[in-house]
């Protein structure tokens, strides 16, 4: 059975991530964590919630949710801070 064009068509793609900057992590610094992020693009030609998405490190200790409320317009990107 041939799935719907759309529901084969990826709604989201990870752009940019960056992870693990050089150097020792400790003392923990906003800059420095900053630094840290991954990007999330919609690709759709629609809006889509992301209230159900996560996005985790391996291992799942680091988790980030997206709020309920969360909304990406279609063709936009959305920058996770760690």
């Amino acid at each position: 059975m041939a799935l719907p064009a759309d529901a084969a068509t990826p709604t989201l793609k990870f752009g940019r991530f960056y992870a693990d900057q050089p150097g020792p992590d400790m003392p923990y610094t906003t800059t420095r964590l900053n630094r840290e992020y991954v990007q999330v693009k919609n690709v759709s030609k629609k809006t889509i919630s992301l209230s159900t998405y996560l996005v985790h490190d391996r291992g799942s200790k680091h988790t980030y949710r997206f709020p309920k409320t969360f909304r990406l317009t279609a063709g936009k990107m959305v920058t996770v801070h760690s």
